[in-house]
């Protein structure tokens, strides 16, 4: 199999210098690795265009992870898509372990855990919230998934344009998963290993997008 890396991006300039050898060293025929820039000023571009093995898109402005996110899979061109956060929180070296995962059980969407809710004994406010959204996604569709906020998806490319993904925002994970359920596709969770950083260091998301990935889940839920 052949996999598509789509990894979107906004003022990652931090992250990228570190990112971007790590890349390097998991390019070959079998990965064509999508790295789409929404709209940075910090020189995020600059570090990423000039890298040959890499198929650079850079948005004008920002236009918001999922949209991002569905501009790289237009181009994909490989068997699978990998989409990944490029914020280097979870462990590129477990992509082989993912992808052997993924072959093994045909026909079967690959998503990540970065944790268990249910045992963490001390829950801080970016617990909690992922703790809320995951239980009211798992009411809402009557299933009993771990971390439905995770990045990481492994997922066949064809299988992945007919889902028509409309969220713009933080929301794509979600309406991903939702769609996936509701046209009975089988998915199986993987504990990936996870290093959250902090504001300081430069992570986007934010309370106030609690309420837009609520609104998502719900009109994946309910639109005919």
């Amino acid at each position: 199999m052949s996999y598509s890396i789509i990894i979107p991006l906004y003022n990652e300039a931090r992250a990228l210098k570190n990112l971007i050898p790590k890349l390097e060293k998991i390019s070959s025929d079998l990965f064509e690795i999508i790295l789409i820039d929404d709209g940075s000023d910090d020189g995020s571009w600059d570090i990423i265009k000039n890298n040959s093995f890499l198929i650079s898109i850079k948005n004008n402005f920002n236009c918001g992870k999922g949209a991002a996110i569905v501009k790289g899979s237009l181009i994909a061109s490989k068997d699978n898509i990998i989409l990944i956060d490029s914020d280097l929180e979870l462990d590129l070296n477990e992509l082989p372990k993912l992808i052997n995962v993924y072959e093994k059980n045909k026909d079967k969407v690959l998503i990540g855990i970065r944790w268990n809710l249910k045992l963490l004994n001390n829950l801080d406010i970016h617990c909690l919230g992922n703790y809320f959204l995951t239980t009211v996604f798992n009411f809402i569709f009557k299933k009993n998934y771990n971390d439905v906020l995770c990045c990481i998806r492994i997922i066949n490319t064809n299988l992945f344009k007919t889902l028509n993904i409309k969220s713009k925002g933080f929301g794509i994970e979600v309406e991903t998963l939702g769609k996936l359920i509701k046209n009975d596709i089988p998915l199986i969770e993987h504990k990936v290993s996870y290093k959250r950083r902090k504001r300081k260091d430069g992570k986007k998301i934010k309370f106030i997008h609690t309420f837009n990935i609520l609104i998502r889940m719900l009109k994946v839920k309910y639109e005919s």
